[in-house]
């Protein structure tokens, strides 16, 4: 079974990584997460995460991170602003359109605490953040984002950011004969 987490069922199963697909570390290694998750990020310079959170419906579920702190184990770089991302859905088999919908259903549920968190004087970026991996041999690709998530995320003041990644080609077993 591959492995999938969609905030509108409610379910969080860790995803099943496929043996060419690149694994990628959160903000600061908070936790591993796959090229094809969907989060909703906000941040801001003097951004006091835990007020913004305490009330907030979004709070077990956030990922959170403060300025001056390091980011990875090196402790060679810091995080240059406070801010918490939320997982909203992704996994192996989880392509542009079921992330979107994902995502719709996200914004559908939490526009209301999204609205609240955007009123925050503190508060400099917001964003939706889509995974895609770009299979080897393909060049380009034309993906989609539908109107409705346009104007869902323009009403919400909400930034969309589509990360692309191309495949490694490199399996697990691959890298562990190395």
């Amino acid at each position: 079974m591959v492995g999938r987490r969609s905030f509108a069922q409610g379910r969080w199963d860790l995803p099943r990584h496929g043996s060419h697909v690149a694994q990628l570390w959160t903000l600061g290694g908070l936790s591993r997460v796959h090229p094809m998750d969907t989060f909703f990020e906000i941040r801001g310079s003097d951004f006091d995460v835990e007020d913004a959170l305490r009330p907030s419906t979004l709070s077990e579920r956030a990922k959170r991170w403060r300025r001056g702190e390091s980011v990875g184990s090196s402790g060679k770089h810091v995080f240059r602003d406070s801010g918490f991302s939320v997982c909203i859905g992704g996994g192996d088999e989880c392509d542009l359109d079921r992330q979107v919908a994902d995502a719709m259903e996200f914004l559908r549920v939490e526009s209301s605490e999204i609205r609240r968190l955007r009123a925050l004087p503190e508060i400099e970026k917001t964003c939706l953040r889509f995974g895609e991996v770009w299979p080897k041999g393909i060049f380009g690709r034309s993906p989609l984002l539908p109107s409705q998530l346009l104007l869902a995320c323009g009403q919400l003041g909400l930034d969309i950011v589509l990360c692309q990644y191309l495949e490694t080609g490199i399996s697990d077993d691959d890298k562990k004969s190395t």
